[in-house]
Formats: C-alpha cells, structure tokens, sequence
C-alpha cells in the first residue's frame, strides 16, 4: 500500500525529527558527562595544589629567608693577625675567606678541617659559618650538628642558633617546632636581628602547622 506524498513526506520530516533529537539527548548526555569529568578534574587539582602548598609552605619559607652571611658579618678574621698565625687559625681564615667568596664547598671543608683539629671547643663563630656553609650545600644533617655543638655564651650566639635551627625546621615541615622556636626568638634580645616577625607572620596565617 502507498502513503500518499505529503502523508509520506510528512512521516520522513518525522523521522528525520526524531533521529535528530536523539542525536541531540545523546550530545547532551555526553556534554554533561564530559562536564563532570572536567569538573571533578578540576576540583581534584585544585585540593592537590592546595595540599602541595601546605606541605611545601616550611621549604619555601626556608628558601625565602635563608641567607648564609652572618647578621654580624666576618668580625672574627679582624682578631686573627695576617701574621704569625698558626696552622689552626690559617685553616680558620682560609674557610672564613671562602664563606665570604659564597664558596661554600671550600668553606665547609676549611672549617671541618679546623673544628676536628681543636683540643677544646672553639667560639660559636665558626660552628655558625660552619653551619651556614653547609646549609647552602644541601648538608642539612651536619649543619644540624655543628648548630648542636655551638656554644651558647652570648646574645647573638643564642639568637643565631634559634634562627637556623628554627630555619632548618621550616623546611623538614616541622611547623609546630619552627613556630616554638621563632616565638621564644622574639623574646630573646639578639632576636631582632632577624626577620623572626615576617615568619612568624606567615607561617601561622594559614593555621598550618603540621607536626613531624
């Protein structure tokens, strides 16, 4: 049996209309599903760059701030005559020339050489450059060690040791220990010396401060 044209014409309109609007609840539903992919996409990043932050915040921090040049410059070579030094003093000097050259490497093995050699425990001066020459070499575990061995006789003594053993917290993420530390600094009279506020003041603006 045949349609008549326009029954049949319209039958095909209708079939051509229902086709396409398959086609478009198809594209729709893949559309919205593409957009929840991409949206949950977006919101893990955005949770795994806020994390990343939170756990790089001590590094960056140590970054930011460290600084290997003694707040009170190299005033021990000025006790240390040109002449007639002795074997000791001239391996001192030598170290405490490189530290100031930003030569860190020679610096620290001068001052390993000079601080193994001494009968008796030497000034907190070159266990500090000693420290602060291997900071800036990467070696965080010794730097650690020879901020422990430093004498503590004087006001700038503890403030220096505050500020790198607080420094070195910061970028093992040990935020808690860092903060106590920098706080017990703003209270300690060579604690001014450093920029103990600004760390302070951003390390607690987050309230982040995971422990070890």
């Amino acid at each position: 049996m045949q349609w008549p044209r326009r029954q049949r014409h319209v039958s095909v309109r209708f079939e051509i209309f229902a086709t396409t609007f398959a086609i478009d609840l198809n594209l729709l539903d893949l559309s919205l599903r593409t957009l929840g992919i991409l949206a949950a996409l977006a919101l893990f990043l955005g949770l795994a760059m806020v994390g990343f932050r939170s756990e790089k915040k001590g590094a960056a921090l140590y970054h930011q701030y460290f600084d290997p040049t003694p707040v009170g410059g190299y005033g021990i070579q000025r006790a240390l005559g040109v002449e007639s030094l002795t074997t000791d003093q001239s391996i001192l000097q030598q170290g405490i020339l490189y530290h100031q050259q930003r030569e860190y490497d020679l610096a620290l093995v001068a001052f390993r050489a000079y601080l193994e050699g001494q009968s008796v425990t030497a000034g907190p001066r070159p266990y500090l450059l000693a420290a602060t020459a291997a900071m800036a070499r990467g070696a965080y575990e010794e730097a650690a060690g020879y901020l422990d061995r430093m004498p503590r006789d004087d006001d700038a003594a503890v403030a220096a040791h505050g500020w790198y053993s607080a420094l070195l917290d910061l970028r093992e993420e040990k935020l808690s220990l860092a903060a106590s530390r920098l706080k017990n600094l703003l209270e300690q009279k060579g604690g001014k010396e450093y920029p103990v506020s600004q760390v302070v003041t951003e390390l607690l603006a987050d309230d982040a401060t995971p422990e070890e």
